[in-house]
């Protein structure tokens, strides 16, 4: 299950419905997600696609028309350098929309003025869509291995805006004191 930290404020949220409401209001959509069908670890990705195909077709039918599963281990090329282009502070013209097949990873997501940094570690089975213009980074943690789901509303794929902050380093270090 997810796990919401807000830093700032020494809180952390583990209930499911807590976080969907405390994203819900910033305008973050969160949820969860049940295979219609098991599938093998090292199933392909129109197997993983049919595997929640009730899910997908819901997500399609609202405008998104680009599909695919994204796989990264300790085996992907660059490994390191597609680490840093998702752990740089961006946004993207479009949503941001990932449902976790395996494995996990971390959003920290800045709200802006007078909203705390959030962080969301996402796990096996959690979908979250981010709303067009939502500064955010992405990190792998030490596992270095997800499978998800990933939408678009357009054929171009993941076009990261980077704003040139310095606030996923900033925060780096003050949690590594």
């Amino acid at each position: 299950m997810a796990i919401l930290r807000l830093p700032a404020l020494g809180r952390q949220i583990v209930d499911v419905d807590e976080i969907y409401e405390y994203l819900k209001e910033r305008g973050i959509y969160y949820d969860r997600w049940e295979a219609d069908a098991e599938f093998a670890r090292t199933a392909d990705s129109e197997a993983v696609l049919q595997a929640y195909r009730s899910e997908v077709s819901a997500l399609i039918s609202q405008g998104f028309s680009q599909v695919d599963v994204m796989s990264v281990n300790e085996l992907t090329p660059d490994l390191d350098a597609l680490d840093d282009q998702f752990a740089r502070e961006h946004t993207h013209e479009d949503f941001e929309i990932r449902f976790f097949v395996e494995g996990e990873g971390v959003f920290f997501l800045n709200p802006g003025e007078g909203e705390s940094l959030i962080e969301l570690r996402c796990v096996a089975g959690d979908l979250i869509s981010l709303p067009r213009g939502l500064k955010h980074w992405f990190e792998m943690g030490d596992v270095r291995h997800f499978r998800c789901i990933r939408f678009f509303s357009h054929d171009k794929g993941w076009i990261p805006h980077y704003t040139g902050s310095d606030l996923n380093l900033k925060y780096r270090k003050q949690s590594s004191e």
